[in-house]
Formats: C-alpha cells, structure tokens, sequence
C-alpha cells in the first residue's frame, strides 16, 4: 500500500482496471532490482514522458507502441488518464538491461513493401551450428540441405603448409586459442594438420550450441580447406572464405584456383591487406565491370566513418558489417558505391548476449530480428539459424505471389507473417496451401 499511495493513484482519477494493472506493474517491478520495465502504449499519446533511448533516431518507432520507461513518476505525473484507454501494461515483460531497439539503432524502416522486395542470400555462419559443430563438413552440408546458398568458414595456414577450417577462441589479433575450444592449452597455428586432426570440440564450450552428442561423432573432426572445397564443388554453394590467419592469403587463391573454384569462392578479411593481396594478384573484371574475383572487406563494431573508402582501397566488391551496425544509410552508401552488402552475425553466444541484455525489440535471430535487417536492404545475411530465415523468406516469397502490393509491418512479439497471411486471405484453405 505504501508504493501505491506514494504515487497518489486515487487521485489520478484513474479508473479501477487501469488502477489494478499499475499496481501488478509496480509490484513485479518493485521485485527486481532493475528500473524498467517494458509497456504497450497508445499511438496518440505523448512521448513527453517516453524513455529517449528508444526514440533518439526515429520518433516513428512509436507505432510500434514498443517502449522503455525509464522514469515511473514522469510516467504518472505527465501522462493523460483519459488518453489511456485501455492498459498499457497487458504486454509489460521484464528486460533487465536491455535499453535499445535494434530497429531504431538501424534507423529501419517498419515495413517492408512487397512490390520492392529481392530475396536475399542466405550465408550459414561456420555451417548450421544449431544442428551440427561449426566449421565442419557436416554443418556445411547442414547449412546447404537447410536452404543457404553458401557458407562462411574460418581459415588458418597450419605450420604444416595444410589450410584449415577452424574458428577458435581469442580476438581477431589473437585468434585460434584451443583451450576453451578443445580443452587444451596453445594455438591452432602451433600444430600440423595430422595433430589437429586428432583434437576434439569440448562440450563445455558454450559456442557449441548444437547436440553435445553429435561433438563426439566420427563425422566431428576440423576440415582441411581442400576437404571443404570438394564437398562445396560437389553440392553447388557458395564458400564465403575469411582469411582468419596469417599468410593465409596467397595459398587460398592457389588452391582454390587449382580446384577450378574461382566462381564459388569469396574472399574476405577484417585485415584488409589480406583482401587486398587477393585483388592485386587477380585484378581482372567481368564485362560489367564487376570483378570476377569476390572479395570482403569486414568490419566490426565502432567502424570508421570512411569505411567506403577504406573498402574501395582494399579493392573490396562487397562489405560485411556487423548486424547492429548495418544502418539503412550505411547499406545504401555501400550499393551507391558499386558494392554489396553483407550482414554478419555474432557467435551463439554474443547474440544470446545483445538478445537478452542489449534490444528489446527482437529475439535471438528470431523472425523480428530478420525482418529489422531485411527491411534495411541488404543484399546478404550470413546467420546462426539459417533455417529460420530460410522459412521466413519462404513465407514471404508465397504471400507475394498472392498479394504483391502487401505490406508487412515489423514489431510486435508474434508469429508476425503468419499472422498476416491469415488475416489478409479469406479462404482458410488456401491460407495452409501457401505456407505450409
């Protein structure tokens, strides 16, 4: 009673099921240690009181009625009673530290027009690592059969001369650590091929999201570079090839050159000497002008202001930003240079991390998180759940086909395209056939 009469609700004139809603609010709130909270707020009320946070780039955003209140009292004091006509707490949820919108961080639009809709490419990040281990045979062919066009691998230059698929801990500067990985102390670089043939993916490692069992399968061992290349050729996808190592530049270009695999393989690198090496050695062009040789130039969060020209120095064709920094502005700044545009997503376990503690809008690459990036128009998406955009552009590609001046609205917590469908097709018949 006594955080109740603290914010004089009896005399906010404030009807009883409103009353009850903000009691429950307060009370659920009061049982944490954090000071906000998630709300549903009608479309016409101010944003006097509405948390800054969520508003600073686009004001827009408020038709997503998704917000973060940071100021309870304000929230009392400034807001209309009469204007709240119905609760605005019926979708109130805990968030703990979560304080951004990721659409609004990528100033998104919040719809996406079907008449200018292209499908995407889909790039399983190290595989499918939900279903199998990462970077190897397996989860590429885990990746293929669930609807990537391509993969994106890591690749190191043994001390054996042998190239290998392999990710590891440690920083870009540092990468290759074993002991989270394997159990075991040192660096990939510090073994041969036959040596690292015989080590085994912990199962204490949290980037191991897929069955623990299947860490322990026959099929579960690091992949020679020319391995990945021979299942690549034999099944048709795309191998998006970022040279993680040192030296590794040069010897990748050979090999896949001698395995005729030229028009398959991209390269990249957030070292952008590395792609750079690549476009001095092969600087030919298509009769478009576009370069036959693809490669990446990676950038990473706090990238600079002249990432375009930095990418264009490195001869890049493509550049690949981290998923939360990929701005409408930037990914249209990338195609007006004549580049493509790729998206990249962090491990399991870093986008387990900004899911639960850093937006608030969308889920751990759920189809709200997918629908934010498609609807800033990049070209590619290299992903951890390549099966779940894989269903998502299917379902799209079938609502088109039905209603191609449709437009889908991004937000909310719900199946959101299914939903659609089904209240825009009148015929429920028809509504199963098309996303079935």
């Amino acid at each position: 009673m006594n955080l109740i009469s603290r914010r004089n609700l009896n005399k906010r004139k404030i009807g009883r099921k409103m009353k009850m809603n903000l009691i429950t609010a307060f009370l659920i709130q009061s049982s944490s240690s954090v000071a906000a909270f998630h709300a549903t707020l009608p479309q016409h009320i101010s944003s006097s009181f509405l948390c800054s946070k969520c508003l600073n780039h686009q004001s827009q955003r408020m038709l997503y009625k998704q917000f973060i209140i940071d100021d309870h009292d304000g929230f009392l004091l400034n807001s209309d009673p009469n204007s709240l006509n119905y609760s605005p707490y019926d979708e109130m949820k805990k968030i703990n530290t979560r304080q951004a919108a990721l659409s609004s961080v990528l100033h998104a639009p919040n719809e996406i027009k079907l008449n200018q809709f292209h499908r995407p490419t889909i790039i399983g990040h190290r595989g499918s690592v939900y279903e199998e281990p990462e970077n190897t045979l397996r989860g590429f062919e885990a990746a293929y059969e669930s609807g990537c066009e391509g993969v994106e691998l890591d690749v190191f230059l043994l001390k054996c001369g042998t190239l290998i698929a392999f990710h590891g801990g440690g920083p870009d500067e540092d990468p290759g650590q074993l002991l989270d990985y394997c159990g075991v102390n040192g660096n990939i670089l510090d073994f041969t091929a036959e040596e690292a043939r015989e080590l085994k993916f912990s199962p204490t490692c949290d980037e191991f999201v897929c069955p623990k069992e299947k860490l322990f399968s026959d099929n579960t061992f690091i992949p020679t570079l020319k391995e990945v290349l021979e299942s690549a050729k034999k099944s048709g996808y795309i191998l998006k090839l970022e040279l993680k190592g040192p030296g590794t530049a040069e010897p990748v270009l050979n090999l896949v050159e001698e395995m005729d695999m030229a028009e398959k393989c991209h390269f990249s690198s957030f070292n952008h000497e590395r792609i750079a090496r690549i476009r001095q050695l092969r600087p030919e062009k298509n009769v478009d002008g576009t370069h036959k040789y693809k490669t990446g130039a990676l950038f990473k969060s706090g990238m600079p202001d002249n990432y375009i020209e930095l990418a264009m120095d490195a001869g890049a064709s493509e550049v690949h930003l981290k998923y939360d920094t990929a701005t409408k502005e930037k990914i249209e700044a990338i195609h007006d240079a004549g580049m493509n545009s790729m998206v990249w997503f962090r491990g399991p376990v870093g986008m387990k991390e900004d899911a639960t503690y850093k937006y608030y809008d969308v889920g751990n690459e759920d189809e709200n998180m997918y629908l934010t990036l498609l609807s800033t128009g990049v070209q590619s998406l290299c992903v951890n759940r390549p099966n779940v955009l894989s269903n998502l552009l299917d379902k799209i590609e079938k609502y088109k086909k039905l209603d191609e001046n449709f437009i889908i609205n991004i937000g909310g917590n719900t199946p959101i395209l299914q939903d659609i469908i089904f209240d825009r097709t009148e015929n429920r018949t028809e509504f199963l056939s098309l996303v079935a």
